[in-house]
């Protein structure tokens, strides 16, 4: 819920107002008069008080309708009801030891005065503003103005809710819509799906490590009521072993305008790897041939290799440069990803996908979802594991060998996680 601020301005005591002065949203300008004569009652100062006992005591003399006293043991206001026969607990309803009517607590909003302004909120309470002087500005919390007029919170539906006492998260696992009230302001996390690794046939070449999908956080995203559209990119899908191919980039993610960017395929052999969030990894011997990084959303994939068995580079993560095959016998290992500071449970998200090197090679790790390059042990080969779902990884890619053609890993689906204040 947001705290709101109004400003006074100089005007007639009235409660007429131009309607674009009317009192609705956010730094509205708001003519004192139109806030006293209108919805507020006048009250007088009564003073300090030591403590309940001492408010009780006040004789009926010495009171009068809306009299406001300060009680400095519990540091709080309240304002005397002749009307009010509620119980009294001694906290919020103080009943006095003779006469009629009741000392109500307050809530206090700007400073104390005499002949001081009162509106009586939904929740019972009294909310007190000093008569306002030209561009004074009131600051009203807990969604009722200091006019008396309600303030709906804004609130979120949409996706699977969480909060931890300070945020509402709202996670979209899938594309879907969030329904919108009010005009909140927003942080949201987008991660767009990771890219499938490259593929080769039997005992072929190393292959290029999936590109992860881009990665973003952006905060004070201001809303409007309505329905926004939230998509969730698919990772790309793997591709089949039998012959030299790159694999298959992500989907895009998107919310109110922010798009993250699907991650670049990875290379084969005499296929360059795909630009994306983060690019894929070069096939074996395509030294030049890895896939393009976007800015503020992932980095490169590394270069091929042409020399020993000609290994492939991996996949570019939103941290880092996919790396480029150590030596002839090892695939690059997936760029890393970046960890989440926008949900409720952080986590890693967006590292690209292990390249390959021959059967006879070491393959590249991967970390924060990413998938690691085909398992293989000297002549059999594998299959290049997968992004893990939702994060945002890049697919590993296939490990040619022992006669056989293996698919290369599909990349992970993206994820998009929009939190509000409470």
């Amino acid at each position: 819920m947001s705290t709101r601020s109004y400003q006074f301005i100089n005007g007639p005591e009235t409660s007429t107002l131009p309607t674009a002065e009317s009192p609705t949203v956010d730094a509205d300008l708001v003519n004192k008069g139109y806030a006293d004569t209108t919805y507020a009652i006048k009250t007088s100062w009564g003073g300090s008080i030591a403590d309940v006992a001492a408010l009780k005591a006040v004789s009926a003399a010495d009171r009068s309708d809306r009299q406001v006293r300060l009680v400095e043991s519990l540091k709080k206001l309240f304002y005397f009801d002749t009307s009010s026969a509620s119980t009294g607990d001694d906290v919020y309803i103080i009943t006095p030891n003779a006469g009629t009517g009741r000392w109500l607590e307050t809530d206090q909003i700007g400073t104390m005065s005499a002949n001081t302004a009162m509106i009586t909120n939904a929740s019972g309470k009294a909310s007190f503003i000093a008569n306002g002087n030209n561009g004074d500005v009131l600051t009203i919390a807990a969604g009722v103005p200091a006019w008396g007029v309600p303030v709906t919170p804004p609130t979120l539906s949409g996706g699977t809710i969480s909060n931890d006492g300070t945020y509402v998260y709202h996670t979209f696992l899938s594309s879907d819509n969030l329904l919108v009230t009010g005009t909140p302001t927003v942080d949201c996390m987008i991660v767009a799906g990771g890219a499938s690794g490259g593929s080769s046939p039997a005992a072929g070449a190393g292959c290029g490590g999936g590109g992860a999908g881009g990665f973003r956080n952006i905060t004070s995203i201001a809303l409007s009521a309505g329905t926004y559209a939230v998509v969730v990119g698919a990772g790309g899908a793997s591709v089949a072993g039998g012959s030299y191919a790159a694999g298959i980039s992500g989907g895009n993610s998107s919310f109110n305008g922010n798009t993250s960017l699907g991650g670049g395929a990875g290379g084969g052999l005499g296929f360059n790897a795909s630009s994306g969030g983060s690019g894929g990894g070069g096939g074996g011997t395509m030294t030049t041939g890895q896939g393009s990084g976007t800015v503020g959303q992932g980095f490169a994939g590394g270069a091929g290799s042409a020399v020993g068995n000609i290994p492939g580079g991996g996949g570019g993560g939103a941290g880092a440069l996919g790396s480029a095959p150590p030596n002839g016998t090892t695939g690059g290992d997936g760029g890393a990803g970046s960890n989440s500071t926008l949900e409720q449970a952080p986590s890693g998200y967006s590292g690209g996908g292990g390249g390959t090197s021959q059967t006879s090679g070491t393959n590249g790790s991967a970390t924060h979802g990413g998938g690691g390059g085909g398992a293989s042990s000297s002549g059999t080969g594998g299959i290049g594991r997968s992004g893990t779902v939702n994060t945002g990884g890049g697919g590993g890619a296939s490990n040619p060998g022992g006669g056989t053609a293996y698919a290369s890993g599909a990349g992970g689906s993206g994820k998009v996680v929009i939190r509000m204040l409470l």
